[in-house]
């Protein structure tokens, strides 16, 4: 039996992919869940988003602005075992807005009901990790979804053989999203 062309990555291995696909504001502003056995769920780009398929290059003036809703997103301060003063967002809950050249802006969603545990507050002063590293460094949230959630979860998000059909592998695997070598 011949060896893989390269390691599987942490991601690929540990998390199960579910996809959001069409979210309100524009066609293709896709998301993915990364979701760990654990219940943890890491909120990130698809592959298909607009902001990766536009090719942008980390110069682009991209900005990421957490300040939405009722209170900024960064003031987030989660504590203890119950995750006290967790804020409980919706599934169509902004976490932030993208702004891309152009003064084009992207909401990005939860995706799923439950608690924000925190936001990745390196995409305000490196924005292009959104671009470059979507699905590591350039996560947008984690989230601990309500245990009652699966079965919502199982209705409205699709897998990553589903998304593939959908959208086409469009050249794209996973290592490429993800930023691993071949």
């Amino acid at each position: 039996m011949p060896l893989p062309s390269r390691p599987t990555s942490h991601v690929e291995l540990d998390y199960t992919q579910h996809f959001a696909i069409d979210l309100p504001g524009e066609p293709k502003c896709d998301q993915v869940l990364h979701r760990h056995p654990n219940g943890l769920s890491v909120v990130c780009l698809a592959a298909s988003h607009p902001l990766l398929q536009a090719k942008l290059d980390g110069s682009s003036e991209l900005k990421v602005d957490f300040n939405v809703g009722r209170k900024n997103r960064l003031d987030t301060q989660v504590s203890g075992k119950k995750k006290r003063n967790a804020s409980v967002l919706e599934k169509d809950s902004v976490l932030c807005e993208v702004t891309a050249p152009g003064d084009k802006k992207y909401a990005i969603r939860c995706c799923v009901r439950g608690k924000l545990l925190e936001v990745n507050e390196r995409l305000v002063q490196e924005p292009h990790l959104l671009l470059q590293q979507p699905w590591s460094d350039g996560f947008v949230a984690v989230m601990m979804p309500e245990s009652r959630q699966d079965k919502e979860m199982q209705e409205n998000l699709i897998s990553m053989d589903a998304y593939k059909k959908l959208r086409g592998d469009g050249g794209e695997t996973s290592e490429e999203v993800v930023g691993v070598e071949p």
